[in-house]
């Protein structure tokens, strides 16, 4: 038995680098052990995301994002050729 997988909790979605390591979980651990754990995460008014991955591939496993804390969806102005939206304007690089 060795530790294969780790979750991690977001507090803030604009920190990216944010992430809290909460939990280590065995290559044993049953998947939906994991899943009721990141669920009872997901209901705690402070975490905006929860993810777990696999500690030797670095495949995520189980990803989820608060939805009321979700990144906006992009506007038609933001759509169009040229405009950055990191400037917040165009930039002419097409």
């Amino acid at each position: 038995m060795s530790t294969k997988f780790s979750a991690t909790v977001c507090l803030d979605r604009n920190t990216p680098d944010n992430w809290i390591g909460v939990a280590l979980f065995s290559s044993d651990t049953p998947v939906h052990a994991m899943f009721n754990f990141c669920n009872a995460f997901a209901n705690h008014s402070a975490v905006v995301g929860i993810r777990v991955v696999d500690m030797d591939t670095g495949e995520i496993i189980f990803d989820w994002w608060d939805e009321d804390n979700a990144d906006p969806e992009p506007s038609d102005d933001d759509l169009e050729m040229g405009f950055n939206p990191y400037l917040g304007g165009y930039d002419f690089d097409c």
